[in-house]
């Protein structure tokens, strides 16, 4: 269902900024929702993450969102899920563009007891490497937890963890 006065988001073929075409909404969130999309350009499947709180007006929270967005645009890892855009809609709404994962959150998944201790020991590996390869460049990730941790599904059928976000993320050194 849509959350009240933020509709006009989540309208199927609306255009973001001009490059983002609305394909449907994958998740409601605390602070916004995560839309499926399109770059009308290079015609890829995109996720768009648009920030609906109302606290995201304020200037000094905006500049945390693109703080966040530059820090992880700037990382480079396997298990990190990537940023490719970040803007300002007229209103004041905040968006990022990243990689549209194929799986779900870790969360769901240890909830309903589904994964096996081979698969569970992979993916922690995976995990401590995109945390490593994070901290190698920098930034810390400062909210690791189950729902942070997206298994992604690969067309072979294999898993791989994929760290998402990076909101309260901070650069070091």
């Amino acid at each position: 269902s849509r959350r009240a006065g933020v509709e006009t988001y989540y309208d199927v073929g609306q255009v973001i900024d001009g490059r983002y075409r609305v394909d449907s909404v994958l998740a409601f969130g605390g602070m916004g929702a995560v839309l499926r999309g399109t770059h009308l350009v290079l015609g890829q499947p995109v996720a768009i993450k648009v920030m609906l709180d109302a606290t995201m007006r304020d200037p000094m929270m905006r500049e945390r969102v693109f703080r966040e967005a530059r820090i992880l645009a700037q990382v480079r890892s396997p298990a990190i899920a990537s940023i490719f855009d970040a803007g300002l809609l007229p209103d004041g709404t905040i968006y990022i563009v990243m990689e549209l994962l194929a799986g779900e959150e870790l969360e769901g998944a240890i909830v309903r007891g589904t994964l096996t201790l081979p698969q569970t020991t992979r993916l922690l590996a995976q995990v401590c490497e995109g945390l490593a390869d994070a901290h190698g460049q920098g930034v810390v990730h400062r909210d690791l937890k189950p729902a942070n941790i997206f298994i992604v599904k690969k067309a072979n059928g294999d898993t791989a963890a994929k760290l998402i976000d990076f909101g309260i993320s901070k650069r070091v050194g």
